[in-house]
Order: C-alpha cells, then structure tokens, then sequence
C-alpha cells in the first residue's frame, strides 16, 4: 500500500492525536456560492456539534464568486474553508476533501459527500449527460474508497 501510482491519489490515515468527529461533511465548491448558501444553510440546521460533525468548504479556486464569505457569514467560525492555490479541476478538489476529512467512520462521510455532490448537480442547469457522467463518477470513487477501506468486500 506505500507504493506510489501515477494516477492514484495518496490518502495518508489521519494521525492518531488529531481529534476525529463521527462523519466528515466536505463540501467541493467552483463558482457556486448561491448553491453553496443554501447548503451550509442545510447542513449547519442540522449541525449535532463539533466533536460529531466536521463540516469543511474545498474551494477550487473559485474566479466568479466568493465562496469564503459565504462561509464566514454563514458559518461563524464553525465551518472551515481552504482554497486551492491554483483551479485544479473536480477529480483533484475531490481528492483534497479526502485528504483533509478527519471522521472517524468514512462510509458516512462519503455517503454525505456523494448526497451533496449531487445534490449540487441536480439544482445546477447542466445537461443530462453531464449529470449522469458526474453522478457514475460519485458511485465509482465511493465504492472506490469503500472497498479500499474495507467497508465493501468483493467475492
């Protein structure tokens, strides 16, 4: 598992002393701040706290926007933000919402990722063919991470 692929990202576990929540909800934003108000909006409602639920905005460098002040004004200091340094495309701010998520049971975060992965999808007014290729490729990295994490067994 320490061997290096090209086209594979690499998702170091979390470190032991870093506090870890029940589940992770990472939202992955590119010049949707209105989308992204009204999903903080959802998710903060039913926020249990902290110590239960990570909740993080990965901004892939956003140009026509701004999601960082909707997640301060929304937000207040609960909800955390990173910004990529340079847009690096859907694959790679997914990647990044892997790497930074810290919740202890990753089958839920993922399932959470997915729902506002679509959720996203279905309130933006893209075509059918772009939202079936975007919704495979959630089912695909999702039954990716949970095999690779042993959440699902394949005979």
């Amino acid at each position: 598992m320490s061997e290096q692929h090209p086209y594979r990202a690499t998702i170091l576990p979390v470190p032991n002393e870093t506090p870890r929540p029940l589940w992770s909800v990472m939202i992955p934003t590119y010049n949707c701040a209105n989308y992204l108000r009204e999903t903080l909006a959802s998710v903060l409602a039913q926020d249990p706290g902290a110590d239960v639920m990570q909740i993080e905005v990965i901004d892939d460098c956003s140009t026509k926007d701004d999601p960082q002040g909707v997640v301060e004004q929304l937000g207040r200091g609960r909800v955390n933000f990173y910004r990529q340094p340079e847009n690096v495309g859907y694959i790679r701010n997914f990647e990044t919402c892997l790497q930074r998520y810290r919740a202890a049971n990753s089958f839920i975060y993922s399932t959470v990722m997915i729902a506002s992965e679509m959720a996203f999808i279905a309130n933006s007014n893209v075509g059918l063919k772009k939202i079936l290729k975007s919704v495979l490729l959630s089912v695909a990295i999702f039954l990716w991470i949970n095999i690779a994490i042993g959440n699902i067994f394949l005979p």
